[in-house]
């Protein structure tokens, strides 16, 4: 059984992978390029950011093409899926740096909760017709989904093409076995988020970490801008209120944790106005980027 995975891990790709800079997407393409074995291929949308964590140690890291950057092939493409309904033309000219795509068995998305963001579907559909049409099978790993995008006939069409889907919550994986047809239901499983399987690395921790008593916390400019506009500012009070609890009712330490930190979406400027706001307690804490650069496996 081992030399089989072992023989198949050297030959599948993982895509949609967003980069390093997110450390839940680093995570799951370590963690599962560690249950798999093998040297993977990983087609990255930011491939400098996996090279600067070092991803490239383990996979092949190959950059995704962005045809976003591009009027002239936004419009090409548009044209195209409005005409056909197909998105594969454009995740083709995406992904032309894995091509053959006939060398891999198996293409993993690995993009998370990828499915739970509008902006995100014609790709995921794109790259879906793409490798259907290349007879390569894939697979949905360490997914959530939102529900309500089970209702879209669209969406259920492009997750039936899947040969297997891996939850990693409860919700998710209720929504797609009652969403899907049943022969496409019984193919989703419900796992822990493989991140969860990640080696431990010992590391220096930042002052005044207490071992047993700290409670980590993120907060991101994403959930801030999904606030409803009917109550601005109802995250943040909730967060203060939050950490006043834990300031009042126990003897814990807060740490501030950055998640996600890219250009366009940075965690550490929401961690900022929180850590200034209590940092006189004493009991606030706030991870800095040269020690999320050791946490790096």
């Amino acid at each position: 059984m081992t030399d089989t995975v072992s023989a198949v891990s050297k030959e599948y790709l993982m895509y949609m992978h967003a980069g390093s800079g997110n450390h839940g997407c680093e995570a799951i393409v370590r963690s599962l390029t560690g249950i798999l074995g093998g040297r993977p291929a990983v087609l990255s949308n930011n491939p400098g950011e996996d090279e600067r964590a070092g991803l490239g140690e383990i996979c092949d890291v190959i950059p995704a093409g962005h045809y976003e950057d591009s009027l002239l092939l936004r419009t090409k493409f548009y044209i195209h899926r409005r005409l056909t309904g197909r998105a594969d033309a454009q995740m083709d000219y995406a992904y032309r740096s894995a091509a053959p795509y006939d060398r891999y068995r198996m293409a993993l998305s690995v993009g998370g909760d990828n499915y739970c963001y509008d902006d995100a579907l014609v790709n995921l559909r794109g790259a879906n017709q793409l490798f259907a049409r290349e007879h390569i099978p894939t697979a949905l790993v360490g997914c959530s989904v939102e529900p309500k995008l089970l209702e879209r006939p669209g969406i259920v069409e492009d997750l039936s093409l899947y040969s297997c889907i891996i939850a990693r919550e409860s919700d998710s994986y209720r929504a797609l076995r009652e969403g899907l047809p049943a022969e496409c239901a019984e193919r989703v499983s419900l796992l822990p988020d493989p991140a969860f399987l990640l080696k431990k690395k010992e590391c220096a921790l930042p002052e005044g970490f207490r071992d047993g008593h700290t409670i980590g916390i993120n907060i991101s400019p994403m959930i801030l801008n999904y606030e409803s506009p009917d109550d601005p500012g109802i995250i943040l009070r909730n967060y203060k209120h939050l950490i006043e609890t834990i300031l009042n009712e126990t003897h814990d330490v807060i740490m501030l944790i950055p998640h996600v930190v890219t250009p366009y979406s940075d965690d550490t400027g929401p961690i900022r106005t929180l850590y200034d706001m209590y940092a006189d307690s004493g009991r606030v804490i706030m991870v800095r980027m040269p020690l999320l650069r050791n946490l790096s496996i």
